[in-house]
């Protein structure tokens, strides 16, 4: 925070404190924005994402906005673990109103953060300002979704110019939110797929079994065929079943024991979602 040319006076904030004191330990803090109007496969990436870099040890920071923010805040809670929302009102009102519910959440287990006064309502400048915060806070800045002209590439762009590292979801060319993410890459940014991508780029190759291991329990022959259709995307239990060549039966228990081991996870929709968690070799 420091790194800052105009740091805040002072901060304020609800939940806990302990998370702020934290920041300089061993502990890496991950900084995801993106879109407000992301696409379904945008927030399921990011909350995806967020839950399993939580899982493997790291610190969430977003700046609960709707779209890919809220679904960051999402994914750390799924896991268990806190996270910090960075607000551009003051810390004790919650904005926008529709995610009041998410707002209680995670100010009883994580921190919701500003450099507000208490009661400040939020103004057209206050975001700009937060989201420096949210750029000095993290050691790495995630775009997830983002058009050319966004508050999320302004975040990226503040968070390079205090050395802090850069990475980006890649996007369809043709996709308006794509753009944003896509010239990212261009210049640079580290490319994300999935979590391993954000700490092997922070803390080397490898260290996400060092965090607690990311590979699961042996698989059938037909499960890991189960798991191979999700992976080309198809999200339903009949999506699944008529992408494959099982029958419907034994796709189902499959998914079910996919879901048991932690290879796949329901997304709000209850379409099967990917998680990082690796095969192991004997099974390929």
């Amino acid at each position: 925070m420091l790194e800052l040319t105009d740091p805040p006076p002072a901060l304020f904030g609800l939940g806990e404190r302990r998370l702020l004191q934290g920041l300089q330990g061993d502990r890496p803090t991950i900084t995801i924005v993106g879109a407000r109007r992301a696409s379904r496969a945008g927030l399921t990436t990011a909350q995806s994402l967020s839950r399993d870099l939580a899982v493997s040890g790291a610190l969430v920071v977003s700046g609960m906005a709707l779209g890919i923010d809220a679904a960051a805040h999402r994914g750390a809670l799924e896991s268990g673990s806190p996270t910090i929302a960075v607000l551009g009102s003051g810390a004790d009102v919650c904005y926008p109103r529709k995610l009041e519910a998410l707002y209680h959440e995670i100010r009883g287990s994580g921190l919701v953060l500003s450099e507000l006064p208490p009661g400040s309502k939020p103004r057209k400048w206050t975001f700009p300002a937060r989201n420096r915060l949210m750029a000095a806070l993290g050691d790495m800045t995630v775009v997830v979704e983002a058009r050319v002209s966004s508050g999320s590439l302004i975040t990226a762009t503040m968070a390079a110019d205090l050395g802090r590292e850069i990475g980006a979801v890649p996007a369809a060319v043709a996709h308006a939110n794509g753009q944003g993410v896509n010239s990212l890459l261009r210049d640079g940014a580290h490319v994300v797929r999935h979590a391993d991508d954000v700490l092997d780029t922070l803390i080397g190759p490898g260290m996400r079994e060092r965090l607690g291991g990311s590979t699961g329990p042996d698989l059938p022959t037909e499960t890991l065929q189960v798991l191979e259709c999700v992976e080309r995307e198809a999200g339903t239990a009949d999506q699944i079943a008529v992408g494959g060549t099982l029958d419907p039966a034994t796709t189902a228990v499959a998914l079910a024991r996919l879901e048991l081991f932690g290879y796949l996870i329901r997304d709000a929709e209850g379409r099967f979602v990917r998680t990082t968690l690796a095969v192991p070799a004997q099974s390929l």
